[in-house]
């Protein structure tokens, strides 16, 4: 099953897993957090859901995610722990329409037999799509496990409820 292209929180957790692939002090995890209520961030994604509903869409985060990277050998288990609350309103400007959504939950990067993996786990709204856990192969892009409620595309969702 493929996952979704477009995804903030995947996209931030790949990000992070890019920043931050460097070891952390022996013994205990570096951390780092990451503040969503960024006007260039909201800015780009109101630029992409304009684009893909074909509207103006207005994008309004808030919200954080704490980033600790773990020092373990690059052979096997778990790298990065990545923690979040994100909220979010979408607005069309036009008509007033607004949608608000919620993505909390932990993804857990690990690695097993050589391989990056992003264990998504909770309410992936904008990620997975799915409330529950997926397991994705970060090479490939590829949906490995998934159990839980699917909740649907988010790009698919706020157009529809917006335009």
């Amino acid at each position: 099953m493929k996952v979704l292209g477009r995804s903030i929180c995947a996209g931030v957790a790949l990000t992070a897993v890019l920043m931050f692939a460097a070891p952390a002090v022996a013994g205990k995890p570096s951390r780092d957090v990451i503040d969503l209520d960024d006007p260039v961030l909201e800015a780009e994604e109101a630029a992409f859901l304009t684009e893909a509903c074909g509207t103006e869409i207005d994008v309004d985060f808030s919200g954080r995610i704490i980033v600790l990277v773990f020092d373990k050998p690059a052979s096997a288990g778990v790298v990065e722990l990545n923690v979040f609350h994100i909220d979010v309103t979408f607005t069309n400007p036009e008509t007033g329409a607004t949608l608000s959504i919620h993505d909390v939950g932990p993804d857990v990067n690990f690695i097993r037999d050589g391989k990056l993996f992003v264990a998504i786990t909770g309410r992936s709204i904008t990620g997975s799509g799915v409330i529950g856990r997926v397991v994705i192969d970060l090479e490939t892009g590829e949906a490995v496990f998934e159990a839980g409620r699917p909740v649907g595309n988010y790009v698919e969702n706020v157009c529809e409820a917006l335009t």
